[in-house]
């Protein structure tokens, strides 16, 4: 869990008991007043919280297992640069490479931009699916067609 000044994490130990720690949460754009800029404090949150990701399941994974196992920096930054290339490609590149197959066939360009909106959706849905439990996935879906007012039940 995270808010603007703290982040906490818990585990279940293998003896069954909860391990809870708090942390410090100090900002890089609380520290510099020039990292507030729109697109900067976007780039800047996006990897505090890769950073913060990485902190916490490193401590879950030396509670769960109760070894010691630490990341080094270049683990990290490898990690983080995978992470950040697998989403862009998956959430960019790959709609916009499908979309543009299919440009010829569609030469109005609001179909286009529709057509790579639902590629969009659709690379999104994909990866909630492989990421996230398929029950959780099917109940934001049919949280999705109630406030569309459409039924996909059947």
């Amino acid at each position: 869990m995270r808010s603007k000044h703290f982040w906490a994490l818990s585990v279940r130990r293998p003896d069954k008991t909860i391990f809870t720690k708090l942390f410090s949460n100090v900002s890089l754009i609380n520290k510099h007043k020039v990292l507030g800029f729109a697109f900067i404090r976007g780039v800047i949150t996006l990897i505090e919280s890769m950073a913060i990701g990485f902190k916490a399941l490193s401590y879950s994974i030396n509670e769960a297992t109760e070894e010691e196992i630490k990341f080094s920096k270049k683990e990290m930054t490898i990690s983080i640069i995978i992470a950040v290339a697998f989403a862009v490609g998956v959430f960019f590149v790959l709609p916009a490479v499908i979309g543009k197959s299919f440009s010829n066939f569609f030469p109005n360009a609001i179909v286009y931009n529709l057509l790579e909106g639902l590629l969009f959706s659709t690379c999104s849905f994909i990866c909630l699916c492989s990421s996230a439990s398929l029950s959780l996935a099917l109940n934001i879906f049919k949280a999705l067609s109630l406030f569309c007012n459409c039924d996909f039940s059947s």
